[in-house]
């Protein structure tokens, strides 16, 4: 059953003047199946002021509806700008039947055990309303849906003694035959074409909310003899949304949502619903046979079980072939064949679209369907706009099938042109299980990370999360070691992550992304312990990888320390001394106060030295801080002291404060 909707009628009406129209006598209009509303008011009414009108089906707006038998409320809406609106109601707990309708007070606000009536014009109203009506004609199709509507009635506003008398007729033509789920028409065979009208179609409450819906629907019903795939088109203007289901009223499936056009596979003996919701207008709707790719779905794919192996498919077959909502997200692209390719012995595989037509993108899988895991994926193998095809490299485990899946990026597809042939195998550091051995710092490397993939173990935190091609490092340094590691000379954007622990159970010590740098490689740095394992993952940060370059050196680490005790020189400067620790032979900045508090008063100074050479490990330094006012004492001063310095691939810093005894030389 459909309840009435919130709009159940937009008919066109003109705005007519009636120059004179009596009441309570019915009006000629009434006689036929007209619209219209029409009123004639004493000069000392508050709403018509005077004024007789009808509005009438001949040309302006109408809108009107239902809610519940009890209550009519409808609006009529001239080309002037001026509007006619009537609400009735019957007394609470009753039906909106013929029969007359006496003490009649204002509508939503009188009391409830009365009749209630409304009449509004030119944005004029009622605040307190008495008046009677009499209902002439009511019927109602299903769900309160209005067919006949035919009532006089009589209004006085605040009191007065001054009536304004009205009459209101609306015919509204039924809704379309398959207007509702149960009077779906039946598709027998395609092609199939339907014209029809859904200005009157309405919608009922267990419309399916699986695709966005309006206040109007009509429904079809197909149960294919064989499988087959279709795709459904609206040939009218306006928006549309067409909705596939499958199972019973009341506990539909979802299959396919969209915009007109929806395809899907139809399975033999499957009796699908379809649902078609939009503007209420003269809808053309049809269904047509698709011809999809033979390998359209995941599980139909083209076999592959040997190396080199080509595959084309044509535009027209790409054009009708489809993305089931399992399809993993592969760059968004839609429209996807498969391949399922199993290998007898461990081969390094690369794949690419080049030559196709259109713009692709290719994934590469293992798993089962629903439960598949990403090894590898491209969308475009080049940075030239103008190449749109795709390449991948990765290494087939024997016995292993991994599935390839190729998608459209954009729209309809074209000529596909697929090839799958051998290439160099897996870096020697691509798993944890083999990382590189940085057996000692400084270390560069160089690998081409083409054919690099990733595990799904591979740490998935912070800023390492979902990257691809990884390889890994291993560092256990014998000493204690500030440690940087960088991918500067590389040609694509890194990401490196540094862990501890083991596969499988790793913890994370840091992670960057080259994103967040202007040259697009990441740096890491860290404090390596004498004896424990730090596993370096380096991956790609976008989709493709290259010529990987990996620099990991010891970072510049200062420390500074300051003696006890300090001297006076004979003009009252305070000198005083320590160690700074560095790393790297660098030079650096220091800088340093002095604060001595007196029963005379406070002193104070500073001191700066640029350029100090500090050479590892340790250098001692010693700066003489002059006094800003008089002199420093004998006693105890309240020394601070930063220092600053940058290395090949860090800067760092160290301060330190704390209380020396000044004594005389």
């Amino acid at each position: 059953m459909k309840t009435a909707s919130v709009r159940q009628m937009i008919v066109g009406f003109m705005l007519l003047w009636t120059a004179t129209f009596l009441l309570p006598p019915v009006s000629a209009a009434a006689a036929t199946d007209t619209s219209f509303i029409a009123f004639t008011s004493d000069p000392a009414d508050w709403v018509g002021q005077g004024e007789s009108r009808t509005f009438t089906s001949a040309g302006g707006r109408l809108f009107q509806s239902m809610a519940g038998a009890s209550t009519f409320v409808t609006l009529f809406d001239g080309y002037d700008g001026i509007s006619a609106g009537l609400d009735l109601r019957a007394p609470s707990g009753q039906p909106l039947a013929p029969g007359a309708y006496e003490n009649a007070t204002r509508f939503q606000v009188g009391d409830p055990s009365l009749p209630q009536l409304s009449f509004s014009y030119d944005h004029r109203g009622c605040n307190v309303i008495t008046g009677r009506f009499d209902v002439l004609e009511a019927t109602y199709g299903p769900g309160d849906h209005i067919q006949r509507f035919h009532a006089t009635f009589e209004q006085h506003c605040e009191g007065s003694t001054a009536a304004l008398y009205g009459e209101v007729q609306v015919v509204t033509p039924p809704p379309p035959a398959n207007d509702d789920f149960d009077s779906a028409t039946l598709i027998s065979s395609v092609p199939f074409t339907d014209t029809t009208s859904t200005v009157e179609a309405t919608a009922a409450p267990d419309d399916p909310i699986g695709c966005p819906t309006t206040e109007s629907s009509v429904w079809y019903s197909f149960t294919p003899a064989t499988t087959t795939h279709v795709y459904t088109d609206i040939g009218t203007g306006g928006f549309h949304v067409v909705g596939i289901f499958s199972g019973a009223r009341g506990s539909l499936s979802k299959v396919g949502c969209g915009n007109d056009v929806v395809q899907w596979r139809a399975e033999q003996g499957v009796t699908y619903h379809i649902m078609v919701a939009g503007i209420q207008s003269d809808l053309i709707f049809s269904l047509y046979q698709a011809f999809p790719a033979a390998n359209d779905d995941f599980d139909d794919p083209a076999l592959i079980d040997a190396l080199p192996s080509s595959h084309t498919v044509p535009a027209s077959n790409i054009r009708d072939s489809t993305s089931p909502e399992d399809d993993p997200d592969c760059y968004g692209a839609g429209r996807t064949v498969w391949y399922s390719l199993t290998m007898a012995s461990t081969v390094g595989v690369e794949a690419t679209t080049s030559g196709s037509t259109y713009n692709t993108a290719l994934c590469v899988y293992f798993g089962t369907r629903g439960h598949l895991t990403e090894v590898v994926a491209n969308d475009n193998e080049s940075t030239d706009p103008s190449i749109t095809t795709s390449r991948v490299r990765f290494v087939a485990d024997a016995g292993v099938t991994y599935h390839v899946m190729v998608g459209s990026r954009f729209c309809c597809g074209g000529d596909l042109s697929l090839a799958f042939v051998e290439s160099p195998i897996l870096p020697a550091n691509d798993s944890l299980s083999t990382p590189t051995a940085i057996a000692s710092i400084p270390f560069v490397d160089h690998v081409d990370t083409r054919t690099a993939t990733a595990s799904p173990d591979d740490p998935n935190v912070g800023a390492c999360q979902g990257y691809r091609y990884t390889v890994w490092y291993a560092l256990t340094p014998a000493e204690s070691t500030p440690t940087v590691v960088d991918t500067v000379g590389s040609s694509y954007t890194t990401v490196i992550g540094v862990f501890t622990g083991t596969r499988g159970n790793l913890s994370t010590v840091t992670c960057d992304a080259g994103v967040f740098h202007g040259d697009g490689q990441a740096r890491v740095s860290f404090a390596a312990q004498a004896g424990v394992t730090y596993y370096l993952m380096v991956a790609s940060y976008w989709f493709g990888a290259g010529d990987l370059t990996v620099n990991v050196n010891r970072a510049l680490d200062l420390e500074i320390s300051i003696n006890s005790t300090g001297t006076l020189t004979r003009s009252g400067a305070a000198v005083v001394s320590g160690t700074i620790a560095c790393s790297l032979d660098v030079p650096i900045d220091l800088d340093g106060t002095a604060l001595q508090d007196r029963p005379s008063g406070s002193e104070s100074g500073v001191t700066s030295i640029h350029g100090f050479a500090c050479n590892s490990p340790s250098t001692p330094w010693s700066a003489t801080v002059t006094p800003n006012d008089r002199r420093f004492m004998a006693g105890s001063a309240t020394v601070y002291v930063q220092v600053g310095g940058c290395g090949p691939d860090n800067c760092d810093f160290a301060t330190i404060e704390t209380e020396v005894q000044l004594r005389r030389r």
